[in-house]
């Protein structure tokens, strides 16, 4: 799940830099074009990323319930 939202997100960013980039030297009508480009190319790759952070914070989240669920029961073995 790291790698996966790791390589998602990663993959998102370098797409924007890369695209950005490319602009630097641009007249403003050609980047109102690029732009149009830029939702189409880029949406995916954000929800993608999105998507695979959001399944890494629900198993952190569960983890973290289980492992506060697995300490409750130890203390309450012990009392």
């Amino acid at each position: 799940l790291v790698r996966e939202a790791e390589n998602d997100v990663r993959a998102f960013v370098d797409d924007g830099r890369e695209r950005m980039r490319v602009l630097r030297d641009v007249d403003a009508g050609a980047k109102v074009t690029a732009f149009e480009g830029y939702h189409k190319g880029a949406t995916p790759l954000a929800n993608r990323s999105r998507q695979s952070f959001a399944k890494l914070t629900d198993f952190a989240r569960k983890f973290s319930g289980e492992t506060q669920e697995q300490a409750n029961s130890v203390v309450d073995n012990l009392l």
